[in-house]
């Protein structure tokens, strides 16, 4: 299929979309409504998108930095003060 053309059956699309983003829902819940979304190329390339960035995101920003890094930042925070 392609892009869904009638603005409610694109409503309900994006609806599925966004519920499937949120990452409270159950597994069997999620596996039906990537299957629905799957059928909608242009769609589930924006979902694939979406999935990465929030990857890419989580592993940037919930590993705490080095400690070499962290050193770094807390003696030019000093300097910086001290100025």
């Amino acid at each position: 299929m392609s892009t869904p053309q009638h603005p409610d059956e694109l409503a309900e699309i994006y609806a599925l979309l966004l519920e499937l983003l949120d990452e409270r829902q159950p597994e069997p819940r999620c596996a039906e409504l990537r299957a629905r979304i799957e059928q909608y190329p242009e769609l589930y390339h924006q979902l694939c998108c979406e999935e990465q960035i929030r990857e890419l995101l989580h592993r940037c920003c919930c590993q705490p930095a080095p400690v070499t890094l962290r050193q770094k930042i807390t003696m030019s925070i000093r300097v910086t003060r001290e100025y």
